[in-house]
């Protein structure tokens, strides 16, 4: 009778342990475990800014900051599920940390660029920082705001502060004719040219010239007038006369 009761407690355990593990599937599951390539920010003082985490193949990791730029920080940005990028700095939250570093780099061709299509350093092989040289970033969490605020919005995500699901989604915004796209909007055009200033008329003569030239110019009735010749005076030689002499 006793081994009967240690099999069938021995079997209840089972069944118990069992049912924990499905439970416990079911509620990871739900949650949602990390993806590859999902991004999350850690140790920040806000949820959109904090040291940049990478999943790789089951383990979060750090990324170098020392090729970390702007087409970088606005594609990690919205892969974490934020409409604008601020800034990235070297984060010192993980000084002294454990934790494993995953890239020397990360490449992305523009800002439109969804993560996975980014360009990515050797996986485990960081020789550019150690953990107090890592980066980190600043997400711009209000809708319109920050210096990207013009691109598209990005896809919902969860983890470690927004973390999102690793990729862009819808098509970047459409700048000027043709349906081209660019990194950036083009600048805006030239503003017109103020009309130049109407010349002024020249004045009209004034009265002392209108009065000179007439004094100077001959009247009509001056002109028809006509005009005495001088008289010519001939002048007769006087011839002395010499008297006879007396005798």
């Amino acid at each position: 009778m006793e081994p009967l009761r240690l099999v069938t407690a021995a079997r209840a355990s089972l069944l118990f342990s069992a049912l924990l593990l499905v439970l416990s599937a079911q509620r990871a599951q739900s949650q949602g475990a990390p993806e590859e390539l999902q991004l999350r920010l850690t140790g920040g003082f806000y949820p959109f800014n904090g040291t940049l985490e990478i999943y790789h193949k089951g383990k979060w990791g750090l990324v170098c900051a020392a090729y970390f730029g702007d087409v970088e920080l606005k594609v990690a940005c919205t892969a974490l599920g934020y409409p604008g990028a601020s800034s990235s700095y070297i984060s010192t939250a993980t000084r002294g940390s454990t934790t494993k570093i995953w890239l020397d780099w990360i490449s992305c061709p523009s800002r439109q660029t969804p993560l996975v299509d980014c360009y990515f350093s050797n996986w485990g092989e960081a020789f550019a920082c150690d953990a107090s040289e890592v980066v980190g970033v600043m997400c711009d969490d209000t809708q319109g705001g920050g210096s990207d605020a013009a691109q598209p919005p990005s896809s919902d995500g969860g983890g470690g502060g927004g973390g999102g699901g690793g990729g862009l989604e819808g098509p970047p915004p459409s700048y000027g004719g043709g349906g081209s796209y660019y990194d950036d909007p083009p600048p805006p055009p030239p503003s017109p040219r103020p009309p130049s200033p109407r010349k002024r008329p020249p004045p009209p003569p004034s009265a002392s010239l209108c009065s000179a030239s007439s004094s100077s110019a001959p009247s009509p009735a001056a002109a028809l007038t006509p005009t005495a010749a001088p008289l010519a005076t001939t002048t007769t030689p006087v011839t002395p006369t010499t008297a006879p002499a007396s005798s």
